[in-house]
Protein backbone atom coordinates (compact mmCIF):
# COMPACT_ATOMS: atom_id res chain seq x y z
CA UNK A 1 0.00 0.00 0.00
CA UNK A 2 2.86 2.34 0.83
CA UNK A 3 4.46 1.66 -2.56
CA UNK A 4 1.26 2.71 -4.32
CA UNK A 5 1.26 6.05 -2.47
CA UNK A 6 4.92 6.56 -3.34
CA UNK A 7 4.10 5.88 -7.00
CA UNK A 8 1.19 8.33 -6.84
CA UNK A 9 3.30 11.03 -5.20
CA UNK A 10 6.21 10.55 -7.60
CA UNK A 11 3.82 10.64 -10.58
CA UNK A 12 2.19 13.85 -9.40
CA UNK A 13 5.55 15.49 -8.68
CA UNK A 14 6.90 14.39 -12.08
CA UNK A 15 3.83 15.76 -13.84
CA UNK A 16 4.06 19.10 -12.02
CA UNK A 17 7.79 19.43 -12.68
CA UNK A 18 7.55 18.46 -16.35
CA UNK A 19 4.75 20.98 -16.92
CA UNK A 20 6.76 23.68 -15.12
CA UNK A 21 9.83 22.92 -17.23
CA UNK A 22 7.96 22.95 -20.53
CA UNK A 23 5.98 26.08 -19.61
CA UNK A 24 8.71 28.27 -18.18
CA UNK A 25 12.19 26.93 -18.92
CA UNK A 26 12.23 25.13 -22.27
CA UNK A 27 11.90 28.31 -24.34
CA UNK A 28 14.80 29.83 -22.39
CA UNK A 29 16.89 26.71 -22.99
CA UNK A 30 16.21 26.91 -26.73
CA UNK A 31 17.14 30.60 -26.78
CA UNK A 32 20.34 29.99 -24.79
CA UNK A 33 21.46 27.17 -27.09
CA UNK A 34 20.66 29.27 -30.17
CA UNK A 35 22.75 32.11 -28.74
CA UNK A 36 25.66 29.82 -27.85
CA UNK A 37 25.67 28.26 -31.32
CA UNK A 38 25.61 31.72 -32.90
CA UNK A 39 28.45 33.02 -30.70
CA UNK A 40 30.73 29.97 -30.63
CA UNK A 41 30.11 28.39 -34.04
CA UNK A 42 29.07 31.37 -36.17
CA UNK A 43 28.19 29.84 -39.54
CA UNK A 44 25.26 30.71 -41.73
CA UNK A 45 21.79 31.24 -40.28
CA UNK A 46 20.48 27.94 -41.64
CA UNK A 47 23.46 25.96 -40.34
CA UNK A 48 23.19 27.62 -36.92
CA UNK A 49 19.49 26.78 -36.66
CA UNK A 50 20.08 23.18 -37.73
CA UNK A 51 22.88 22.66 -35.18
CA UNK A 52 20.89 24.34 -32.40
CA UNK A 53 17.80 22.23 -33.14
CA UNK A 54 19.92 19.07 -33.12
CA UNK A 55 21.55 20.01 -29.80
CA UNK A 56 18.15 20.82 -28.27
CA UNK A 57 16.74 17.51 -29.45
CA UNK A 58 19.70 15.50 -28.11
CA UNK A 59 19.57 17.34 -24.78
CA UNK A 60 15.83 16.77 -24.38
CA UNK A 61 15.97 13.11 -25.44
CA UNK A 62 18.96 12.44 -23.20
CA UNK A 63 17.23 14.01 -20.23
CA UNK A 64 13.99 12.09 -20.81
CA UNK A 65 15.86 8.79 -21.25
CA UNK A 66 17.80 9.36 -18.03
CA UNK A 67 14.63 10.31 -16.16
CA UNK A 68 12.74 7.28 -17.48
CA UNK A 69 15.60 4.98 -16.44
CA UNK A 70 15.53 6.43 -12.93
CA UNK A 71 11.75 6.39 -12.68
CA UNK A 72 11.64 2.84 -14.07
CA UNK A 73 13.67 1.63 -11.10
CA UNK A 74 11.42 3.37 -8.58
CA UNK A 75 7.89 2.73 -9.86
CA UNK A 76 6.05 -0.51 -9.24
CA UNK A 77 2.48 0.47 -10.14
CA UNK A 78 2.58 2.11 -13.57
CA UNK A 79 -1.17 2.75 -13.81
CA UNK A 80 -1.15 4.83 -10.64
CA UNK A 81 2.04 6.63 -11.68
CA UNK A 82 0.71 7.60 -15.12
CA UNK A 83 -2.70 8.64 -13.75
CA UNK A 84 -1.07 10.89 -11.16
CA UNK A 85 1.38 12.17 -13.76
CA UNK A 86 -1.55 13.33 -15.90
CA UNK A 87 -3.31 14.77 -12.85
CA UNK A 88 -0.19 16.69 -11.79
CA UNK A 89 0.26 18.05 -15.31
CA UNK A 90 -3.39 19.12 -15.39
CA UNK A 91 -3.19 20.80 -11.98
CA UNK A 92 -0.17 22.82 -13.07
CA UNK A 93 -1.76 23.70 -16.41
CA UNK A 94 -4.98 24.92 -14.82
CA UNK A 95 -3.62 26.72 -11.77
CA UNK A 96 -0.01 27.75 -12.31
CA UNK A 97 0.54 28.06 -16.06
CA UNK A 98 1.72 31.37 -17.45
CA UNK A 99 -0.94 33.24 -19.31
CA UNK A 100 -0.40 33.22 -23.03
CA UNK A 101 -0.75 36.58 -24.75
CA UNK A 102 -3.97 36.91 -26.68
CA UNK A 103 -3.47 37.60 -30.34
CA UNK A 104 -5.19 40.79 -31.36
CA UNK A 105 -6.71 40.90 -34.79
CA UNK A 106 -7.57 44.13 -36.51
CA UNK A 107 -10.26 45.48 -34.20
Amino acid sequence: MFEMWVDAASGAIWGLWLALYLDRFYARQVAAINLCVFVFWGRSFKANRMLAATLNLFLLVGFLLAASALIGKLVSSWVVFIACWCAGYAVYSFYFSLRKPASRKNA
